[in-house]
């Protein structure tokens, strides 16, 4: 109220249009304000393919500068994370069999390994983690034949901290369980749409900005700097789009200003899908028009892995195609690239039982050399 009165008095005497023109001139004042403070932000692009680590990166840094996560974030994140470790369980499982460890035959297995199996084969989704669940997914991860197919493992869907969470099931099984932070940081929780996180450092200002690796999510924001995209009305993309989908609807669009609309109801779904997307690549656009710095995330330990979206792909081919497209994008021409070659620790693990020739045929260093396979996959 005080303001209020504030703005109120200072107007007495004056005519209408000097009052107005007295308020756009502040008003003008708070945007140039405001535009002059956002300048000194310096604001990082986190971008990668998934599973690359980014995201429990983006993670780490809001959770030391926000001093944690909240008691809601925790709440929140329980479901997600029950959801998760069955899924890891699962895919392990189906895992072992691609990898042609048949569980369900093979000499080493016992009853309970093969009655654990069976029940996960059985259980359906959206399911709290209970004793019951416990109890199986420590037998199934106690087998030998199974623990194999995890260092064996070349499909992303079975994430490097599955073992973490298949270690600590009995506290995960508790009634009232509410994550750790550092079962928040592990994880798996693939990014969608932006999440950005605002911090200080040595009197700097950042703002860093993450953004889906996932193929489904990467096809949102690779191409959003499509200045064609941007320049074209809203309301002609969605007419446009509605004719090629369904030629015989009946739309009633006014160009170029006319949104909300009529139009068939088939087609409502598919039109405010789209808006969503629009609405997503604008905010993107925004945000990252006057980006400071790239930082492009590499898994170190994804030579040897495909995709989850598609097998016939080395993770490694993709990140490093990625990276490469990312580089030669015109929006990033006067833009600092930083590569972060991330997961050096599983790396160093898996150089040692397997040659960097299964992802670069033209490696002719040594093998099990951490150095020169860490080298030779950055030139």
């Amino acid at each position: 109220m005080g303001c209020t009165n504030s703005s109120t008095g200072s107007n007495i005497g004056q005519s209408p249009d000097d009052a107005g023109r007295a308020t756009d001139q502040r008003l003008q004042r708070d945007l140039e304000s405001e535009k002059k403070k956002d300048k000194s932000v310096k604001k990082l692009l986190l971008l990668g393919p998934g599973n690359s680590g980014k995201s429990t990166f983006f993670k780490q840094l809001a959770s030391i500068h926000n001093d944690g996560f909240s008691d809601e974030n925790k709440t929140e994140a329980t479901k997600p994370l029950y959801d998760s470790v069955l899924a890891q369980v699962k895919a392990l499982i189906t895992e072992c069999r691609a990898l042609h460890y048949d569980v369900s035959g093979y000499s080493r297995c016992q009853s309970k390994t093969l009655e654990a199996i069976r029940f996960f084969d059985d259980l359906p989704r959206d399911v709290e983690i209970n004793e019951e669940i416990a109890k199986y997914l420590k037998i199934v991860w106690a087998d030998s034949a199974i623990k194999e197919a995890f260092k064996d493992r070349t499909n992303l869907s079975v994430v490097d901290s599955a073992p973490y969470f298949f270690e600590n099931i009995d506290r995960i099984a508790e009634v009232g369980y509410k994550p750790t932070e550092k079962d928040l940081l592990l994880v798996r929780t693939p990014t969608t749409g932006v999440t950005e996180c605002a911090f200080a450092y040595n009197s700097n200002e950042f703002r860093l900005y993450d953004v889906g690796g996932q193929r489904s999510e990467r096809t949102k924001w690779i191409h959003c700097f499509d200045a064609v995209l941007f320049d074209t009305n809203f309301s002609s993309i969605v007419f446009f789009f509605c004719i090629i989908v369904h030629p015989t609807s009946h739309i009633q669009i006014t160009l170029p200003t006319t949104f909300p609309f009529s139009l068939d109801p088939s087609l409502l779904f598919i039109v405010i899908q789209l808006r969503a997307c629009l609405s997503f690549f604008k905010r993107l656009r925004k945000q990252t028009k006057k980006v400071t710095a790239v930082l492009f995330v590499v898994s170190l330990s994804c030579y040897d892995q495909r995709l989850f979206e598609d097998v016939s792909v080395n993770a490694m081919h993709e990140a490093l195609s990625l990276f490469e497209e990312t580089c030669n994008s015109r929006w990033f021409r006067k833009t600092s690239m930083i590569l972060f070659l991330n997961k050096s620790d599983l790396f160093g693990e898996k150089i040692k039982r397997r040659s960097l020739k299964v992802c670069f045929e033209d490696y002719d260093g040594p093998d099990k050399n951490f150095d020169a396979g860490a080298l030779f996959t950055l030139l």
